[in-house]
């Protein structure tokens, strides 16, 4: 998850989610699942489905990379 610059409360939450083999993943299943577990303002406004997530050397996911995905995207930066 990834946070993106917003006009009202300055920034929201963005999921990168990747299916396991086998599994099926919707970005509506996704804040369903969310919603009465974590605060409102904690559950991703976008949700993207990817095939896999950038790596750095070390096997940890690049952060920056789908934040600057996200922005491009959402038409943020």
């Amino acid at each position: 998850m990834v946070g993106v610059p917003d006009a009202r409360p300055s920034e929201v939450a963005v999921a990168f989610l990747q299916a396991m083999p086998g599994q099926r993943l919707t970005a509506r299943g996704m804040a369903e699942h969310c919603r009465g577990s974590i605060a409102s303002y904690k559950i991703p406004r976008h949700v993207f489905l990817v095939e896999e997530f950038p790596m750095t050397g070390s096997g940890k996911v690049q952060k920056s990379k789908p934040r600057g995905q996200a922005r491009r995207r959402l038409g943020t930066g």
